[in-house]
């Protein structure tokens, strides 16, 4: 059993202990006990999703850094360090009319 499932197994043991609990404080104790059970439970799965993606992500081969020798050169879309951007240029403003 994952411990997704063993949190929401305990979350619903707490969810039948509310039922028949007798006195306001003890509903609300247990209606947070609850809760944190499935909070648990889900973050459990997001843990275990995540990991897979990460194992995967560093089993792939990287780009060799941008700029280092024997790398690819930077796209034409990246602009150089003490360069000015190209702007697209619009029509020029008129001066006044006469």
């Amino acid at each position: 059993m994952s411990d997704a499932d063993e949190y929401r197994a305990k979350a619903d043991e707490y969810s039948r202990m509310l039922k028949e609990a007798k006195t306001p404080e003890m509903r609300e104790r247990l209606s947070r006990m609850e809760e944190s059970y499935r909070l648990l439970a889900r973050n459990a799965e997001w843990i275990s999703s995540t990991a897979a993606f990460v194992t995967e992500m560093r089993a792939r081969p990287l780009r060799p850094p941008i700029g280092r020798r024997g790398a690819a050169p930077p796209p034409a879309s990246v602009q150089r360090a003490g360069t000015k951007p190209d702007l697209p240029r619009g029509p020029k403003p008129s001066r006044g009319s006469s």
